[in-house]
């Protein structure tokens, strides 16, 4: 894509209403194997080996916990190490097992997809496709995602057999899927969004993206709860003897810390239920000058340089977002920020219309 004019300089604010040819992604490339792609080749090996790494730290105290339930160290403290350690032992298990069942898809090549106008149903959160060879797709998704398709109406599909793994343009985020004879049971068909990207305040695919991660920041925020409420009984369950003292100051702190995080994850949750609060998108020049990094859950890490309206360069940094938002930013050398960026703040990102969301600090 040519340059932008002076009047529509990198780092001015952007109705990208008007400009919505302005807004690119990073996309699986059809004539090469998944395997071959950066989201879904060596960034995914990675996280698997990581995730498969950090399996080492719960399993003893797990296994601690338990055998403690025969001791005379009352069931509390046990019950907390048990539950607390057996939640993350379980939330890697589940990574890892969704990491690994994407394995045999990295052979295949990704379709492109582009519904008939009448080929797009939805039954609850269930999304029927119908594909070029009369067969339909069953994919389960997100709101988010459900309206990101609404708009966009196209998709990415690997297929083995009637296996299928689904991502949408932007996302870099890979769902199982069904491939059948049949459409959807008792579906209707999905309705047309606008395609045209909105500001971020009426961007109706970032307004649902941030309800759905506030939903499951309530889920933490009742598996922190829980926690905290279980270190407290732990505290007050174990045997007064001086030799316990220091585990149970240990069970107090645990106890109003994991509480207060709790408190702020609720914080957290209620603020993601509004829209984002800001009429534009500036669009920022970058050059990501360090290798990008992922972590165990998938998200990475990415640093630079950014170009500010005032033609100021400043450093940007952005941590945990997803591999796909990343590669976005690496190879087109745009990011979008929500309202005026400011120097020294951190300011939410995204891509505008596409359920992907991280917060950028200007530095």
């Amino acid at each position: 894509m040519s340059r932008p004019d002076n009047g529509n300089r990198p780092g001015a604010a952007v109705n990208v209403s008007q400009r919505s040819d302005r807004v690119r992604l990073w996309e699986p490339d059809p004539a090469v194997p998944a395997g071959a792609l950066p989201v879904f080749g060596e960034l995914h090996a990675a996280a698997r080996r990581r995730a498969a790494a950090h399996l080492v730290l719960p399993l003893p105290f797990v296994i601690g916990g338990t055998a403690l339930l025969f001791g005379r160290f009352g069931i509390a403290a046990p019950l907390f190490l048990v539950v607390f350690f057996g939640v993350l032992l379980l939330t890697t298990v589940a990574i890892l097992t969704t990491l690994r069942k994407a394995v045999p898809f990295l052979r295949a090549r990704f379709e492109p997809v582009v519904p008939a106008p009448d080929g797009l149903v939805v039954a609850g959160r269930r999304v029927g496709v119908r594909l070029p060879d009369g067969r339909w797709l069953h994919a389960r998704m997100p709101a988010p995602l459900r309206v990101q398709l609404a708009g966009e109406r196209r998709l990415w599909l690997l297929r083995l057999g009637d296996r299928a793994m689904v991502t949408l343009p932007g996302t870099g985020v890979l769902g199982t899927a069904t491939i059948t004879d049949h459409p959807l049971p008792d579906a209707r068909p999905l309705p047309a969004e606008s395609r045209v990207p909105a500001p971020p305040r009426h961007d109706p695919v970032l307004t649902a993206y941030r309800r759905h991660v506030g939903n499951l920041m309530w889920y933490s925020a009742a598996v922190y709860g829980v926690t905290a409420a279980l270190a407290a009984w732990a505290s007050a369950d174990l045997p007064d003897e001086r030799a316990l003292a220091a585990a149970k100051g240990g069970a107090v702190f645990l106890a109003v810390f994991i509480g207060l995080f709790a408190l702020i994850v609720v914080g957290r949750a209620i603020q993601f239920r509004s829209p984002v609060p800001a009429d534009s998108w500036t669009e920022l020049s970058v050059v990501v000058d360090r290798p990008i990094s992922i972590n165990r859950y998938g998200l990475v890490r990415i640093e630079g340089r950014a170009l500010l309206p005032d033609g100021r360069t400043v450093g940007f940094r952005m941590r945990n977002v997803a591999v796909a938002f990343a590669l976005a930013t690496a190879t087109t050398g745009q990011l979008w920020i929500a309202g005026a960026p400011r120097p020294g703040k951190s300011a939410i990102a995204g891509i505008p219309g596409h359920a992907v969301m991280g917060t950028a600090r200007l530095v």
